[in-house]
């Protein structure tokens, strides 16, 4: 913990090597200068290959667990898991662009280690859901649905300890213990009324699984400890973006946002913050997390090499877009 903590401290020293990088993307990206990079990249589109890779993956494994299993209810209920599973791609893009910012060769067997951790933190993510949340339509089917995230995150827990890395292995112990005692749960069950417990408490709701995968596939690259640390800590402020520009519209209910009456869903803590200025403060602290996760990125030891700094480029961009989705 300590060496961790020493790591962490040191992010102000890679913040100040930012300015000397961020001169080198203005002025030379392999022959060709930013903007011209910058207008061509797509985030998802870089990884969609990948994505529906890992999608497939996550299908047969699902399948595997409804053969082993003769209830008739498995197979909504497996349905269900993997709609909630594929409904948000945006960690596993996240991850899949971090895996490609590294100065290192990317190997099929490299990746194909990469991959399984980014599909493990979702099955991960989406237990957690399913433990905490109701499942509006379906809780008729909420036991099987459990059954069938609980098997695989067993399966993920073998699979895990059979990449005999000793790190990744105790990244997702560390996740465990602290999604089971802080929560990926509803904000109201932990949260106090400050904007400081609010973010805590978001950050074990979302941004732990980020930071887990972004730092997981930072490891098994060879990466050293720094640059992993630097990983994990873009995962964090990215998904602290994610989680405040999810929540902004939840503060005064617009429901020309959601297309949904959000009132009704909004637990104590969220009003509170919203009757308080918690709506400025929110738009403040994620355009703060945003441009903490660009200085991340540009402390990632120097590249000239365009795939890694297209990667690079993307992760840069993508708190800003979530940013801009904001009324």
């Amino acid at each position: 913990m300590i060496v961790r903590w020493n790591l962490v401290k040191n992010l102000n020293r890679f913040y100040q090597q930012a300015r000397a990088v961020r001169r080198f993307y203005s002025q030379t990206l392999v022959g060709a200068n930013q903007s011209e990079i910058s207008s061509k990249v797509d985030p998802f589109s870089l990884v969609a290959d990948e994505l529906s890779l890992i999608a497939t993956q996550l299908r047969e494994d699902v399948a595997q667990v409804v053969k082993n299993n003769p209830d008739p209810k498995l197979a909504s209920a497996a349905d269900c898991f993997i709609k909630r599973a594929q409904e948000n791609n945006f960690r596993p893009t996240v991850a899949l662009l971090m895996a490609s910012a590294f100065n290192t060769p990317i190997s099929e067997s490299l990746r194909a280690r990469q991959q399984f951790v980014i599909k493990s933190t979702e099955v991960f993510y989406v237990v957690c859901l399913l433990h905490d949340y109701k499942i509006p339509g379906l809780e008729y089917l909420k036991p099987e649905t459990l059954m069938t995230g609980d098997t695989l995150l067993a399966d993920v827990a073998r699979g895990v300890a059979q990449l005999k890395n000793p790190q990744v292995y105790d990244l997702f112990a560390k996740l465990t213990r602290a999604t089971g005692t802080k929560g990926a749960i509803q904000v109201g069950a932990t949260c106090g009324s400050s904007m400081e417990s609010y973010l805590e408490t978001m950050y074990y709701k979302n941004a732990a699984f980020t930071s887990t995968s972004c730092e997981a596939v930072a490891i098994l690259a060879g990466q050293p400890d720094e640059v992993s640390v630097l990983a994990s800590e873009y995962g964090k402020n990215l998904g602290q973006v994610c989680q405040l520009t999810n929540d902004i519209p939840n503060f005064s209910g617009k429901k020309d946002v959601l297309g949904k009456d959000v009132r009704s869903n909004i637990i104590h803590p969220l009003e509170h913050l919203g009757k308080t200025g918690g709506i400025e403060s929110s738009k403040q602290f994620a355009l703060e997390y945003a441009n903490r996760a660009k200085e991340i990125i540009e402390a990632f030891p120097y590249c000239n090499d365009e795939r890694v700094l297209i990667s690079r480029r993307a992760l840069i961009d993508l708190p800003f877009m979530a940013i801009r989705t904001l009324k």
